[in-house]
């Protein structure tokens, strides 16, 4: 489908644009695997800036996220996320990081959402909402080409449980000390 020009979008006033919205996934730091990068992409397609981007990340209310770039502007830390980018130049586009912070309890599959929108006319509103949505212990793209893995050490079956226990068996005291404070700050957040 080819975009609208803003002569085909009617007299509707405000800016004309293309704003899209995609999300990635980032590398997980080792050893506790509690805390996964998310990126939310916007990119402005044009002809016009887009003003007052409101880009909206949407995650299940038992897990918790935080913006971690402080270059956006966004409200508190939680289940729902919503940032406010004041002006997005054609070809622009502009990148939300949330660290997504994972229970240290086996994983239900689970969808996180997100959509942006701007002020005036959206001429290709279908390209304004994307979703990731776990399988197994690995997040999967469910409009799109991107999978991730974020399940490693959050879904722990038997043998899961039994590798942890050997792998701790293994570490010296100190190391382990340093290792169980971490996760247990980490889950506190």
């Amino acid at each position: 489908m080819a975009p609208l020009s803003p002569d085909d979008a009617g007299d509707a006033g405000g800016s004309h644009h293309d704003v899209q919205v995609s999300l990635d996934v980032g590398p997980r730091e080792e050893p506790d695997y509690l805390t996964v990068p998310v990126y939310a992409t916007v990119t402005n397609l044009g002809p016009d800036t887009a003003e007052n981007v409101r880009v909206t990340l949407e995650l299940p209310a038992y897990l918790s996220g935080r913006v971690s770039n402080g270059d956006v502007s966004c409200g508190p830390p939680g289940s729902t996320i919503e940032c406010v980018l004041p002006g997005l130049a054609a070809a622009e586009t502009a990148v939300v990081e949330v660290e997504l912070t994972l229970p240290p309890s086996p994983l239900e599959p689970f969808p996180i959402r997100a959509s942006a929108w701007g002020d005036g006319v959206e001429l290709v509103p279908g390209n304004n909402q994307t979703a990731l949505r776990t399988s197994g212990g690995r997040l999967r793209l469910s409009s799109g080409g991107c999978s991730i893995a974020a399940g490693q050490g959050a879904s722990l079956g038997l043998l899961g449980l039994l590798l942890l226990l050997l792998r701790s068996w293994r570490t010296p005291p100190r190391q382990r000390r340093a290792r169980n404070s971490r996760m247990a700050s980490t889950a506190r957040r």
